[in-house]
């Protein structure tokens, strides 16, 4: 009955990068792409020079040239998808440096709260491996608090999860609660098949296939935002791809932020 309802109305995706929400949110974005708004926080590529060229694309030797791959793969995938063109929104910013945009990254999902009326967003969850992820899930709950929207539910998808001495990604929530509401869909064989393709699609990561081999998409309902006070639930950063920032630092900037905008 609930995946019944989240196919109906408008469905505001906010991802930290290019083909984080298609990771996190295939299904559901497959099954209502018509009424599926999709925002991209960052646009994939680091400002760290070490970073160039790109190891599976020698030719990319320039964070220019990246950002602008990657941003051409994720708007083939949501137009296979079915999501129109006129409904994707890229921020452009910079990996790993979300949190110098805070403000505007809060006041564009305002924006398309006010134009599009979701009554469902889809992002990360809370905490963690990616800086990027956990500002993204910030400014959403932050975004519903001030437009008032509290009819809003959030719908929590994990991306990273770390295994210890290991650097494999799957699709399994990082922390739960006893009384946390979690869903899960399967895929049909049809949609596990066409998921393997359009990763595919994804070629600056050759690896996405076999990192993310998940049979189904699992997520945590949250019925109101989340509140950002106090000692906040912490994941490391998944290494050695986070560079320069810590858990510690964003989560300060976070508390910072919440403090000036009230």
């Amino acid at each position: 009955m609930i995946y019944k309802t989240l196919t109906k109305g408008a469905n505001l995706f906010v991802g930290a990068h290019p083909d984080d929400n298609f990771l996190g949110a295939f299904k559901i974005i497959k099954s209502n792409s018509l009424d599926s708004i999709v925002m991209t926080v960052t646009n994939g590529a680091t400002i760290f020079p070490s970073d160039y060229p790109v190891p599976e694309l020698k030719e990319v030797d320039t964070p220019e040239k990246y950002a602008a791959i990657r941003k051409e793969e994720e708007i083939k995938v949501m137009q296979k998808l079915g999501v129109k063109s006129k409904n994707m929104f890229f921020m452009n910013l910079a990996d790993q440096q979300s949190h110098e945009y805070i403000n505007e990254i809060i006041d564009k999902i305002k924006e398309l709260i006010t134009t599009y009326k979701p009554t469902r967003i889809f992002t990360h969850e809370f905490p963690q491996g990616h800086p990027d992820h956990e500002i993204a899930s910030f400014c959403v709950s932050q975004a519903i608090k001030e437009t008032n929207s509290q009819e809003i539910n959030i719908f929590e998808y994990p991306t990273y999860v770390i295994v210890p001495g290991q650097t494999r990604v799957n699709s399994k929530l990082l922390t739960t609660k006893k009384n946390d509401t979690i869903i899960y869909y399967k895929f049909t064989e049809e949609e596990f098949k066409l998921r393997n393709e359009l990763m595919k699609m994804y070629a600056n990561q050759p690896d996405l296939e076999e990192r993310y081999t998940t049979r189904g998409e699992e997520f945590r309902v949250l019925y109101e935002p989340r509140k950002f006070s106090g000692k906040f639930p912490r994941s490391d950063y998944i290494k050695p791809w986070v560079r320069e920032v810590t858990p510690e630092q964003i989560h300060e900037k976070i508390k910072e932020t919440v403090a000036k905008r009230r």
